[in-house]
């Protein structure tokens, strides 16, 4: 969903180049440039974790750099640009070690020399072009910053999912609706992965009727633990899901969102005695998590 000010730049900034070696370039939409047909590069500044929903919805993926030759690639990508840090895949949030997107561990790296800060608390690897190299760094997860997404590759684009028909679980508010509960205890870019390697979606609550039906299904499996939605923040002061949705019913628990820790922008949910209800937490703490797909039998969705 457009926001009034992406709305004014979009036609402030409506226009296309051609460059060397016919790359094409243009601003869409989202205020993101099309760089040629396998990257994307952003003019947004977005946390970490947005940055990851929104190449998901390009049908794109956060940047990994796994040699020493895609680096190079990548800094050909930014000539030009202007001088400052782009959000790569890479983060240690899940196990504490640094992987990429896909699980792959280090193995290259490219830091500037004497650079190598590692406070605890940044948990998310960008890549910056400096002079005539791209080097990398480690940045706070909620800091807004510019992002790389690429293409998926064909096997990644059109996955073969396993059959979990047998695990899943539905209300009785919403006919075309059933759930997975995952017990696995991750973090909330993990559950983003996790649900879409499922051919699934992480749950969004968009009105009062599946707040409802989901309330059904968590009594039906009984689930009373804590679980990650896909709700986050945006900027701009607003909560949006992550179909593009913004949060506009809410069910949250009493005195919540109440930003405690000064970083809680994703939406974890839990069931009391009469609802679902919510209520804001970091993104880097693990929760369990609930995954939604749609009936094919009922496919009502848009």
């Amino acid at each position: 969903m457009l926001q009034v000010e992406y709305l004014v730049l979009f036609f402030a900034l409506l226009q296309y180049t051609t460059c060397e070696g016919g790359i094409f370039k243009e601003y869409d939409l989202n205020q993101n440039r099309e760089v040629n047909n396998d990257y994307y590069l952003s003019t947004l500044e977005v946390s970490y974790y947005d940055a990851l929903q929104m190449c998901h919805e390009k049908d794109m993926q956060l940047v990994s750099i796994e040699t020493g030759v895609k680096n190079k690639q990548i800094f050909k990508l930014l000539n030009g640009s202007i001088d400052e840090p782009f959000w790569t895949s890479g983060n240690r949030l899940s196990t504490g070690t640094w992987i990429w997107l896909k699980g792959e561990s280090f193995e290259f790296e490219n830091f500037k020399r004497n650079n190598h800060y590692d406070p605890s608390n940044r948990q998310c690897r960008v890549v910056s072009k400096i002079s005539n190299d791209l080097f990398w760094n480690i940045e706070n997860c909620d800091k807004t910053l510019r992002f790389i997404c690429e293409k998926l590759k064909k096997e990644v684009t059109n996955p073969k999912c396993e059959d979990y028909s047998e695990d899943l679980v539905h209300g009785n508010t919403l006919v075309n609706k059933k759930y997975y509960i995952g017990r696995e205890i991750i973090t909330y870019s993990k559950a983003l992965q996790v649900c879409r390697s499922k051919c699934m979606k992480l749950v969004s609550i968009e009105n009062v009727e599946k707040n409802r039906d989901l309330f059904e299904a968590f009594v039906d499996a009984g689930a009373t633990q804590i679980f990650w939605s896909s709700g986050h923040f945006k900027p701009g002061n607003m909560w949006q899901w992550t179909n593009g949705k913004v949060v506009d019913f809410v069910s949250w628990n009493k005195g919540e969102p109440n930003n405690a820790r000064r970083n809680e922008f994703c939406i974890e949910i839990l069931k009391n005695d009469k609802k679902i209800v919510w209520n804001d937490q970091p993104c880097e703490d693990k929760r369990m998590y609930v995954c939604e797909t749609i009936d094919n039998e009922n496919d009502k969705a848009p």
